[in-house]
């Protein structure tokens, strides 16, 4: 009487199926990855600019300096560091932001640190300055450089949104 063996395992072929079954997933996960992180980078940055626009308004709403009603009471700075600061009108100075300096003029309120490739554009111009009245109005009396536009184009990375000014 004949025993019969049986094989064990996984036949080279079977292996092989594996192998470029398994290589076309991870193939097709690394750019989904990679765009999600990307996304995720300008959510933060989109996420840190809103608040950084609320503390602005609210800044100029409080006005402690009792300012007119045209003359900017906080400024929105986008530094050359990449620092972004919320600053006020203290009592020898508007709020404004200096280029070539990585500050700006008047009292510090509020700041954080921003990514390098972070560009904040209106129409393909890059800007760096939003001002804002006492009426939360944006302005650029007395701001040099600062946009008045509502819809700022917001890229990182090469990723881009729009952020709305309200």
């Amino acid at each position: 009487m004949a025993l019969k063996t049986l094989a064990h395992g996984f036949s080279l072929t079977e292996l092989l199926v594996v192998v470029a079954v398994s290589g076309i997933l991870l193939g097709s996960t690394v750019p989904l990855g990679s765009h999600w992180i990307k996304s995720a980078r300008l959510s933060s940055v989109d996420g840190e600019m809103s608040h950084a626009i609320g503390i602005a308004i609210a800044t100029s709403i409080r006005n402690e300096q009792a300012l007119d009603s045209t003359e900017p009471a906080a400024a929105l700075c986008l530094s050359d560091t990449n620092q972004l600061l919320v600053l006020e009108a203290n009592a020898s100075v508007m709020p404004n932001c200096t280029a070539g300096t990585g500050t700006g003029t008047g009292t510090l309120v509020w700041s954080a640190s921003m990514p390098n490739d972070v560009k904040i554009s209106v129409n393909g111009s890059d800007i760096r300055c939003l001002c804002f009245t006492p009426y939360a109005q944006l302005t650029t009396t007395n701001c040099l450089g600062c946009s008045t536009a509502t819809e700022l184009d917001l890229s990182v990375d090469n990723v881009q949104r729009v952020l709305y000014v309200r």
